[in-house]
Parts: C-alpha cells; sequence; structure tokens
C-alpha cells in the first residue's frame, strides 16, 4: 500500500512545531481511521471488480475527507495535504488489484483527477 499522509505529517510534527499544531494527535486519528476504512475496501477490489464498487470506494474515502475538512472549518486541508491525499488515494488504488487504468480510461478521467468528483477541499 502507498505510504499514509499521516506518516509524513507525524515525522515532520516531531522536529516543526508548527506542523505538530496543524496536525494534533486527534486529527491524525481521524485520517488515520478514513485510511483504514477505504485501506479495507480497497483490499476487496479485483481486475474483475464492476466500475461502480470502485467508484464506490472513491467517493467514500473523499466524502469522509470532507466531512472531516468540515469538521474543521474547512482548515484541515490545504493545497499541500490536497495533493499528499489525492496522491495517496491514487497510489493504494494503483497498487490494488483493481485495473485502474482502465477504470479511468472507460471513464475519460486522468488518474489525478480520480477524486474530483466528489472533493470539496
Amino acid at each position: 500500500m502507498a505510504r499514509r499522509p499521516t506518516a509524513e505529517w507525524r515525522a515532520l510534527a516531531e522536529t516543526d512545531e508548527i506542523t505538530a499544531r496543524l496536525f494534533p494527535p486527534g486529527l491524525l486519528h481521524r485520517y488515520d481511521a478514513i485510511f483504514d476504512t477505504f485501506e479495507r475496501a480497497v483490499r476487496t477490489l479485483t481486475p474483475a471488480t464492476p466500475d461502480d464498487e470502485l467508484t464506490v470506494a472513491i467517493r467514500d474515502v473523499v466524502t469522509a475527507l470532507n466531512t472531516l475538512n468540515d469538521d474543521h472549518t474547512h482548515a484541515a486541508i490545504a493545497t499541500a495535504e490536497r495533493d499528499l491525499l489525492c496522491g495517496y488515494i491514487e497510489q493504494t488504488l494503483a497498487d490494488s488489484a483493481a485495473d485502474l487504468d482502465a477504470f479511468c480510461t472507460r471513464h475519460h478521467l486522468p488518474r489525478h483527477e480520480l477524486t474530483d468528483p466528489w472533493r470539496t477541499w
């Protein structure tokens, strides 16, 4: 699986006071709970997984992140975090058994835009 953004944020928080304030333990725990759910869903994917099931996995992780961001007055996810989160989602799916490239081709969707239909951050 892809490296979770929380691993990077925890490492930075050890040496950077600003990062530590931006990513308190409670917030990191919420991110990790979202990632746990997403990774469990992704582990069930196969090359034969119907597109709607792959879509649900993407939608569910993105909407959970939307809720987290909303709960933090839209301050939990800024540009740098967005890039890490989108990269993590894309790489986790690419590392799965699902055929992500075929999915993207069928939906005329560049891989880096997988989260766009649901993302509010």
